[in-house]
């Protein structure tokens, strides 16, 4: 009985982890989509600043998102209380590996 609890305890987890990974999964899609492919970049620093930039200033503000019920995160956050342009949270960060 005690190993049928564990095996449903793992299939459990790893159902959280395909959820948990779906939306990071859809960023990453995105951000090569709109950003990544859409532009040529001289050297490694002029990507990281273009990436940075499409982050800060159209993902994070003007691109509609389906979990927001195809709203602006800025529109969102008006809509439900919160300032636009208040920070509640602190952004992700990226690191790229250095040569």
């Amino acid at each position: 009985m005690l190993l049928g609890n564990v095996e449903s305890q793992h299939r459990h987890a790893a159902q959280l982890c395909t959820h948990a990974n779906a939306s990071c999964e859809s960023f990453i899609e995105t951000l090569k989509r709109e950003e990544i492919y859409a532009n040529r970049y001289e050297d490694l620093g002029h990507m990281r600043v273009n990436v940075e930039e499409f982050i800060e200033q159209y993902y994070n503000r003007l691109r509609l998102h389906s979990a927001l019920g195809y709203r602006s995160p800025e529109e969102f956050e008006g809509e439900n209380g919160v300032p636009a342009g208040v920070e509640t949270t602190t952004s992700a960060t990226l690191v790229f590996f250095r040569s």
